[in-house]
């Protein structure tokens, strides 16, 4: 059901959309659902050795993360991260006190954002040795992660969808 939601909301108001449950049909909805899953299992990989030993405890940067994150890729997806909100999420009340978001953009776009972002993480190692002049790089780019995971998390529960952690 999810998928279906998703598939609905990821096009532009004027398309047509078949509701089929086969993988040809649901790129976009999968996609989102897919990066969502893979980004929480960097997450939890890291969880797994910090508890068995192999990883110090995670140092947080939150409004110094700029200054940690050395690619130019990382500083875009955390610009686009921190101007989210009020791109999309601005809330606009009608005559009847109702809000209203624009829910067919903010997927559309953070759809946009997932294709950027999956090669990221597929051609740029997350989790690196425990040695001390990699962990404060290796930190950085898991809070990233975990605010992109955060954000898709919100998003989703504008439609009441779960975020799956396992595909």
């Amino acid at each position: 059901m999810a998928v279906f939601k998703l598939q609905l909301i990821c096009r532009k108001a004027n398309s047509i959309v078949h509701l089929r449950s086969n993988l040809e049909t649901n790129h976009d909805a999968l996609f989102l659902l897919y990066t969502g899953a893979r980004l929480i299992s960097i997450l939890n990989k890291y969880n797994e050795k910090y508890q068995n030993g192999s990883y110090p405890m995670r140092q947080m940067y939150d409004d110094k993360l700029g200054d940690m994150l050395m690619s130019k890729d990382e500083q875009d997806f955390l610009s686009w991260i921190d101007s989210f909100e009020s791109r999309f999420l601005l809330i606009t009340f009608n005559d009847t006190n109702k809000m209203q978001f624009n829910l067919d953009k903010i997927f559309q776009e953070f759809v946009l954002f997932c294709r950027r972002l999956s090669p990221y993480y597929s051609k740029v190692r997350i989790l690196t040795e425990n040695q001390n002049h990699l962990l404060s790089t290796m930190f950085a780019r898991l809070e990233l992660i975990e605010r992109i995971v955060n954000l898709l998390r919100q998003t989703l529960s504008l439609i009441a969808v779960p975020l799956i952690e396992r595909m």
